[in-house]
């Protein structure tokens, strides 16, 4: 996109700063000396050879454009602006910024997983095809976290070029719930009742949690129940962490609770007998 709006800027430039220049030398009209010879001599002092030479005019001289600056992405010295009047500028504004809207609605997009960003290229896995694109420091980077593999992304692209103008991207989360087997500070293996098994990644970004009596503990042991929140990379976000122990303790209660309610419907169903039956008796002695 950049690439079409600096060339038509350079064009322009060039046609209002630089006045068509002659590709050969102007050669200076030539003088006769009386009385010496006849021997023509140019404006300049002659060599023992009798070589005429001429002195190159400034319009005599092929124009080469002042390189640009390493810091200057433009190919062309940005200097050359200050020889345009304010009307010029404005005009060169005006048509730049229509190219920028054609360009616009040239761009195309695409939707994927990321497999892989360096922070120059950014690789994106769609439903059909995987597509490579340029991050460039204009790039319009829109990410939550830290970009990489597993992440969901939206590219808007230069399709000439491959160039990305923005990047929407944000991790793909899932959730495994289970009872920790194993755990090594990096590597966490958890288990399903169904025989399952996931192992996931433990970074420094990896927020561990412990729940109930466990609020605040930071550490994994096996036999914990587990719940994680992971990328599809499996790398872990989340841990959460309850012991087995607590669990048991919480269905014993649950189990108490149940046998509690049952017997207070039995003493109601009991009171409830015990009163018709008094209303019976009460009824038959009158």
């Amino acid at each position: 996109m950049k690439k079409i709006a600096v060339l038509v800027l350079t064009v322009f430039l060039l046609g209002i700063t630089l006045p068509a220049l002659a590709d050969t030398a102007t050669t200076v009209p030539a003088n006769t000396t009386p009385g010496v010879s006849d021997t023509v001599y140019a404006n300049q002092t002659p060599t023992v050879s009798d070589t005429t030479y001429t002195t190159p005019s400034v319009t005599d001289q092929t124009y080469q454009p002042v390189p640009a600056p390493a810091d200057n992405p433009l190919p062309f010295d940005l200097s050359l602006l200050n020889n345009l009047s304010y009307s010029q500028l404005k005009q060169l504004k005006e048509e730049i910024e229509n190219l920028l809207e054609q360009k616009e609605e040239e761009l195309q997009e695409f939707k994927g997983i990321v497999t892989s960003f360096d922070g120059q290229t950014l690789t994106v896995k769609g439903e059909n095809e995987e597509k490579t694109f340029v991050i460039t420091s204009d790039t319009d980077m829109e990410v939550k976290g830290e970009l990489g593999a597993g992440y969901k992304a939206e590219v808007k692209y230069d399709p000439a070029s491959n160039e990305a103008v923005k990047v929407e991207a944000k991790p793909v989360i899932l959730e495994y719930t289970g009872t920790v087997i194993s755990f090594d500070g990096n590597n966490l293996t958890v288990a399903r009742g169904n025989g399952e098994q996931k192992t996931f990644s433990i970074t420094e970004n990896t927020k561990i949690e412990g729940l109930g009596k466990l609020k605040g503990e930071k550490t994994i042991k096996p036999g914990y129940k587990v719940g994680v929140k992971y990328t599809l990379t499996g790398n872990a976000i989340e841990v959460k962490v309850i012991p087995a122990k607590v669990e048991k303790d919480k269905e014993k209660e649950k189990e108490k609770e149940k046998e509690r309610k049952k017997e207070s419907k039995k003493e109601k169903e009991q009171k409830s007998e015990t009163k018709k039956f008094v209303k019976k008796t009460y009824y038959k002695k009158r």
